[in-house]
């Protein structure tokens, strides 16, 4: 009976104190809607990065494409001119601006433009923050805790790559 007492002593003990695995299934229920929103930052993350892919992708077609219709027509104005005349007159052509992304909107806040970018690194600090917080609960060196660490590395080098700079 002593034994017992005891056990149930250090286990209420280690409940308040918050250490790892010692709260049972309220810790478990918490790694699981952590997890989950960690995977779901990190769909939210891989959206924004193919955004900011095609996005820079079209701009440069865009781009080239401008400049070869630039170089036809200039070459087609050529050949209907006399040769005797002065140096062509330049042709002044802009890319036109890549299009937004669709704008976001959640029932607290109103709808605003978002870019790929901006988007990308908010959903980089929620897998941090989800991270963190399942090392915390999971402990450092759980499987959990260090899978959460390496996808958030992994986020972070497709952040990069995509030419968005986070702080």
């Amino acid at each position: 009976m002593r034994s017992l007492i005891a056990l149930l002593f250090v286990v209420g003990c280690a409940k308040s104190a918050g250490l790892p695995g010692a709260a049972g299934g309220e810790s478990s229920n918490d790694l699981d809607a952590l997890e989950r929103q960690l995977n779901a930052s990190e769909q939210e993350l891989g959206e924004q990065v193919e955004l900011r892919l095609g996005s820079l992708q079209s701009t440069r077609s865009q781009a080239e494409g401008s400049e070869a219709k630039a170089d036809k027509d200039e070459a087609a104005e050529s050949s209907k001119k006399p040769k005797a005349s002065a140096a062509p007159e330049p042709v002044a052509e802009e890319a036109p601006p890549a299009q937004a992304p669709p704008a976001r909107a959640t029932a607290d806040e109103p709808a605003t433009r978002e870019s790929p970018c901006e988007g990308a690194c908010r959903a980089l600090g929620s897998m941090r923050r989800s991270s963190e917080r399942i090392c915390v609960l999971a402990g450092a060196e759980d499987a959990r805790c260090t899978r959460a660490r390496e996808r958030v590395r992994a986020a972070e080098d497709r952040v990069s790559k995509a030419g968005c700079s986070c702080s």
